[in-house]
């Protein structure tokens, strides 16, 4: 239970900090054509803090190998 809890608490601290990170770029540089950016910035921003925050274990990983295949390259982003 308490494990479930700072898991939870992980996952918040990185849509917070994917959050700001949106916020920071969108203020200093805001234009609707960027949308694609913003977007593309947030999602990396967020597996990242996920990944430092070491939220993913190993059935999480061997989870998404089997839903993305082995092409696409897992172990820069999460080991």
């Amino acid at each position: 239970m308490i494990k479930r809890a700072i898991v939870l608490l992980k996952i918040f601290s990185s849509s917070v900090i994917m959050a700001l990170a949106v916020l920071l770029i969108e203020y200093v540089y805001y234009s609707e054509f960027l949308l694609p950016l913003y977007v593309f910035v947030g999602g990396l921003v967020y597996m990242l803090s996920l990944r430092f925050l070491n939220v993913f274990d190993e059935q999480d990983i061997l989870f998404l190998r089997q839903v993305f295949g082995t092409k696409i390259k897992l172990n820069v982003v999460l080991r």
